[in-house]
Formats: structure tokens, C-alpha cells, sequence
């Protein structure tokens, strides 16, 4: 928008190229992976926090359908970006066929496979849906930030926060 104005002004020429001088951030790429003690220590650790929500929320709280260590275990079983979880419609979900057909991904449509422990925890959540969302928001729509959990999740499984990001 500044630089439409300042064209727009004579201040810069449409030729200008404002970009030349800045320099390209270089990002390294990523190549972490969990180690299998470090998986069940992390599946070990979304089921501790989970238990715990549960367990503090008041009676009328523990059967409502936000939960966002849900989604994370449901990342962590099919290799979900979060997005794609957060995301998650109803209508996008097969049991029957062990699938999700996700229509509005990162690159368009694609479909995930789901493991048993996968089809469990959906099934369960399908049970407290709203609103067509999988993981729906208390404030309606579907739930957008889990990096609270996250950071307690890391805390109690042990892994250090500055080596993992989620979609690790």
C-alpha cells in the first residue's frame, strides 16, 4: 500500500525496485526428528495434560468439545499439518474407510489414512462436534491456537521446546 502511494505520488517510478536492497532471510532447513522414546513420551504427555484438563474443568465443562491436546494426538498419529487438524470439517471424515478427504489443504486436496487409534479418538470427538467442526471453538468456529498446550505438553513429556516445533 506505501509503495502504491509513493508511485502514485511520483515519489517512486513504477520501475523502482524497492525489494533490491533487502536480503533474503535464509532459513535452515529443518531436519529433527522424534526419537521413538521421545513419541511415547510425548503421546504420554498429551494424555497426562488431557486427564488434567478434565479432571480441573468444572462438571458442566469436562464433556465440552474443545480440546486441543485432542487435535495434537490426532497430529501425532497421522502426521497432520495443524492446520489441516484445526481445521478438520465433519464432513471430511470416513470411519467406515479409515480415511480423512481433506478438500482445503496446503496444496489441495489429499486424503490421510487413519490408523485404529486414530479412527478411536475421532470417533469420540465426532461425539462433541459442533457446528460441523471436528475441533470446535468455545467461541464458535473451530479452535485456532494450541501452542499453550503445546508448551505444557514439551514441559511434561521432557522434550526441550527449543528443538521441536510441532509439525516435527
Amino acid at each position: 500500500l506505501a509503495i502504491r502511494l509513493a508511485i502514485r505520488r511520483g515519489d517512486l517510478g513504477p520501475q523502482h525496485r524497492v525489494t533490491a536492497a533487502v536480503k533474503r532471510l535464509r532459513e535452515e532447513p529443518r531436519s529433527r526428528y522424534l526419537s521413538i522414546d521421545e513419541i511415547v513420551a510425548l503421546r504420554e504427555a498429551l494424555v497426562r495434560v488431557e486427564r488434567c484438563r478434565v479432571r480441573k474443568a468444572l462438571p458442566s465443562q469436562r464433556d465440552y468439545a474443545y480440546s486441543p491436546t485432542q487435535a495434537l494426538l490426532l497430529i501425532s498419529l497421522t502426521g497432520m499439518r495443524l492446520n489441516e487438524a484445526l481445521r478438520l470439517r465433519v464432513d471430511e471424515v470416513d470411519l467406515r474407510a479409515k480415511v480423512l478427504r481433506l478438500r482445503a489443504t496446503k496444496r489441495g486436496y489429499r486424503e490421510v489414512a487413519l490408523s485404529d487409534a486414530a479412527v478411536l479418538l475421532l470417533r469420540a470427538q465426532l461425539e462433541r462436534a459442533e457446528n460441523g467442526w471436528v475441533f470446535p471453538s468455545v467461541r464458535g468456529g473451530h479452535i485456532v491456537d494450541v501452542y499453550d498446550v503445546w508448551g505444557t505438553v514439551l514441559e511434561v513429556s521432557g522434550i526441550r521446546a527449543e528443538d521441536v516445533v510441532i509439525h516435527t
